[in-house]
This record gives C-alpha cells, structure tokens and sequence, in this order.
C-alpha cells in the first residue's frame, strides 16, 4: 500500500476554489495507481500519456471530482 499525497499552495482555496475542491475530492485506490504506474513502468509509457489513458478509461472515477 502507498500513500498518495497532494500538495497545493496554501493560497489555493481562495484563488482558485475550483481546483481546490478537485484536489480535496481526489482519491485513488491502491489498484488504480497500481494500474497508472504498471503504463509507465511496464508498458514504458510516458507519465502524461498513462494519465490520459486512466482518465479516458475511468470517467466515472475523476466526474465525481468534479462535483
């Protein structure tokens, strides 16, 4: 199991609630990072590329986020 840590500017709250909001929603499972690094480390696929890939796949998981 790892820990998944979020940093943002201490600021970020009132410049730019919306984000703050996606970034204090956002959670994801052991499996979910599991499968994101198995694209980049197994697969050899860069970062942003794995990225677009788990979110194109799973826009039930990162629409909650959203509201």
């Amino acid at each position: 199991v790892d820990d998944l840590f979020k940093a943002a500017s201490a600021k970020l709250e009132t410049k730019n609630p919306a984000a703050f909001n996606v970034l204090k929603k956002l959670q994801l499972t052991t499996d979910q990072q599991n499968e994101i690094a198995a694209m980049i480390d197994g697969d050899g696929m860069a970062p942003a590329d794995a990225a677009k890939k788990w979110v194109d796949a799973n826009p039930d998981v990162w629409k909650a986020w959203l509201g």
